[in-house]
């Protein structure tokens, strides 16, 4: 299922228990809810996949549903997945920053810090998830100091691009996926170091 340009999730089944993940991460475990809708557990931000399916009751779609807001995902050929997981592979190969990524990094850190973060640059999702965070995440990066500079590490076994920033107070590692075409920040972590 093709969540944005990046992000591929796969679905597989082990026995009676399912598991979803975007290509490069571990999968998780996701449990039914009914049929067609699935939970999982123990993220700070509860979330849902729902799938649709067509009049002879194949399945279509993937949504995301998670901070109130629902991310589409049509469903697409194994061998589109498979191109993805190669393309995921050259990227890692290459070790170089995905284009945008740290100057969308840079003005999201500015933006907590200033406790406005720029909302137009995330996906819905992200967005909805940082507005209920946002308390707790201003508080946390203020509390660094100004950014004093911030280093490409490397790509990430998921594809996203690491980076070490380190401000006047603390040194953190970020995470930031590859932007959408319009621009957009799908994915974001940060933790101390």
């Amino acid at each position: 299922y093709r969540m944005t340009a990046t992000d591929v999730y796969v679905i597989s089944r082990t026995g009676s228990h399912y598991f979803t993940g975007v290509i490069g991460q571990t999968p998780v475990e996701m449990f039914p809810e009914s049929a067609n809708k699935f939970f999982l557990k123990g993220l700070n931000l509860p979330a849902q996949f729902s799938f649709a399916t067509d009049g002879a009751g194949h399945v279509t779609e993937m949504v995301l549903h998670q901070s109130g807001e629902e991310q589409h995902a049509p469903r697409i050929a194994d061998a589109e997945g498979k191109a993805a997981e190669a393309a995921l592979a050259h990227r890692i190969a290459s070790n170089t920053a995905s284009p945008g990524t740290e100057r969308a990094l840079r003005h999201q850190i500015d933006g907590l810090m200033s406790g406005n973060p720029d909302y137009t640059k995330m996906v819905p999702t992200l967005a909805a998830g940082t507005r209920q965070m946002l308390g707790d995440l201003h508080a946390k990066v203020a509390a660094w100091g100004p950014v004093t500079s911030v280093k490409f590490i490397r790509v990430g076994k998921d594809g996203m691009d690491v980076y070490e920033v380190t401000c006047r107070n603390k040194r953190s590692q970020w995470d930031v996926a590859p932007l959408t075409p319009d621009g957009k920040i799908s994915g974001i972590f940060f933790e101390e170091i």
